[in-house]
């Protein structure tokens, strides 16, 4: 989901769009984590993740017969974290399932970086004022880190930490937008 401003600087067939957007992106995923000792423990955890972005796509676009026609567009985009939501169960060996639900939070405590960047490319189509594109949103910065040290230093060898995993918002888009002119 995303919703935002276009604006265009057109030269001819070339033009250049900066765009301020509200997107949300997301991930799911499950874990299952074994540790064997005196007990064999089994833990796992599902999730969803909706994390909240204000992107600022700056794209240049080429458009076959200036104001409309095939296009091809690419460009680069920096993107501002400015919350998200998470929601789950988790379940361990000999108790019961709970869930969580949860605000996203970002900065040194946590694992989850507030700046993305990243690169767009795509096609389009543009007839007058409308114009579709479907494009790829490539991110190239990896938004997690590892977790904060334990607080118990001997139990972390044990454990993987899923957190330090590699993430990136890799994201197909569809896009419509209608121009007015000022």
């Amino acid at each position: 989901m995303a919703t935002g401003v276009v604006c265009e600087v057109s030269f001819g067939k070339l033009a250049f769009q900066p765009a301020l957007i509200f997107s949300q992106k997301g991930e799911q995923f499950r874990t299952t984590s074994i540790l064997d000792g005196i007990v064999r423990t089994i833990s796992e955890r599902t999730s969803t993740n909706r994390y909240n972005w204000l992107e600022l796509p700056l794209n240049a676009v080429y458009t076959v017969h200036r104001d409309h026609g095939l296009q091809l567009f690419a460009g680069p985009y920096v993107a501002l974290a400015v919350g998200g939501h998470q929601t789950g169960t988790a379940t361990s060996t000999g108790q019961n399932s709970r869930e969580f639900e949860s605000k996203i939070a970002y900065g040194s405590t946590t694992n989850n970086q507030r700046v993305d960047v990243g690169f767009n490319f795509g096609l389009g189509y543009r007839q007058g004022p409308v114009q579709v594109q479907l494009g790829y949103g490539l991110g190239l910065r990896n938004l997690h880190q590892a977790s904060p040290p334990s607080i118990d230093p001997g139990f972390a060898p044990f454990t993987h930490d899923f957190d330090a995993d590699t993430a990136h918002n890799r994201v197909a888009q569809l896009t419509g937008t209608y121009f007015f002119a000022l």
